[in-house]
């Protein structure tokens, strides 16, 4: 696990990257402020995890960028990031440090998850190559909103799989992205109550990036793209699309009407528990519940749990 600062390793990586050939060992340390041994540590302490770093009397050089999610590359919010190689579940990491107290917020992230959960007890197959996190959040306003912040998280990684990808991905309500008839990401919220509020709210986060998925019914970014799509990109552009609606405690006033122009579910149909036909689907609450018109041309709301569409995004 990592939980400690690695700027130095931040700023290496930085200045490996800006570079074209080698970089001399005595520029890094003037530029970084560090002995040239401390240089080489670091250097090592990079190849140790991954990294393709060549080394001679010319200095150094990133011989190869690879897909990497240690909290070192991500400056921006890298105190926040606890890296992980393997376990058994980003959630139960999070719920770990939730339970320790501190109000302190987390980014949990793992390589693998031997027991990545869905919703309604689902597994979520987290073979190496996906994105498999977990955000430790602590909303200010009462549990009857915790759709919110799905809501939210929906339209920030929608936006973000269309730009890096360029395809169509679309939000399937609650808590799916589509793309194609095939489904590419999850959202899975869980959170601890106190009084009204919240003690804190865990985000769950699985994107299909560019790791092995079951056929027919799931594809990866690269599929989509057709191009290459890092966990690394997509985790920094999508915590910084999350970020003003973190700031303003996801009470925009637009969140809904943005999470239905990305959606797919209009004009699907909507079912009970018991299968029972509930109607069409028109719109989404503010609260996150799914607005229906039924048979007889009333409209009426739905929470999760208590509707399910039942007609997916259509594959085209």
């Amino acid at each position: 696990m990592v939980n400690e600062r690695h700027s130095t390793r931040s700023l290496l990586l930085k200045r490996l990257r800006q570079g074209e050939g080698f970089v001399q060992g005595t520029r890094i340390c003037d530029e970084l402020g560090i002995s040239r041994v401390a240089v080489w540590k670091q250097v090592e302490a990079l190849k140790g995890c991954g990294y393709r770093i060549d080394s001679d009397h010319r200095g150094y050089r990133l011989a190869q960028d690879g897909d990497f999610i240690q909290a070192w590359e991500f400056p921006e919010f890298e105190d926040l990031v606890v890296h992980y190689e393997h376990t058994d579940s980003t959630m139960d990491r999070a719920l770990s440090l939730a339970l320790e107290g501190g109000g302190r917020e987390w980014i949990v992230v793992a390589e693998s998850q031997k027991h990545g959960r869905g919703r309604r007890g689902r597994s979520w197959k987290s073979d190496p190559g996906g994105l498999f996190c977990t955000l430790v959040l602590y909303p200010k306003f009462g549990i009857d909103g915790y759709m919110k912040p799905l809501l939210a998280a929906g339209v920030a990684l929608c936006e973000t799989v269309r730009e890096l990808t360029g395809g169509e991905a679309t939000l399937e309500w609650p808590n799916d992205l589509y793309a194609g008839g095939k489904k590419i990401a999850g959202l899975l919220p869980e959170f601890l109550g106190s009084g009204e509020g919240f003690r804190f709210f865990n985000l769950g986060v699985g994107v299909n990036v560019d790791n092995r998925v079951a056929e027919g019914s799931q594809a990866n970014l690269r599929s989509l793209s057709g191009k290459r799509v890092t966990r690394r990109e997509l985790l920094r552009r999508f915590v910084e699309r999350l970020e003003p609606y973190k700031k303003a405690d996801f009470s925009q006033p637009d969140l809904a009407s943005r999470w239905w122009g990305l959606s797919s579910s209009a004009g699907r149909t909507a079912v009970g528990e018991d299968g029972e036909n509930l109607g069409r689907v028109c719109g989404v609450g503010a609260d996150g519940s799914i607005i229906l018109e039924t048979s007889h041309g009333a409209s009426k709301s739905c929470g999760i749990g208590a509707a399910t569409i039942i007609d997916k995004e259509k594959k085209k």
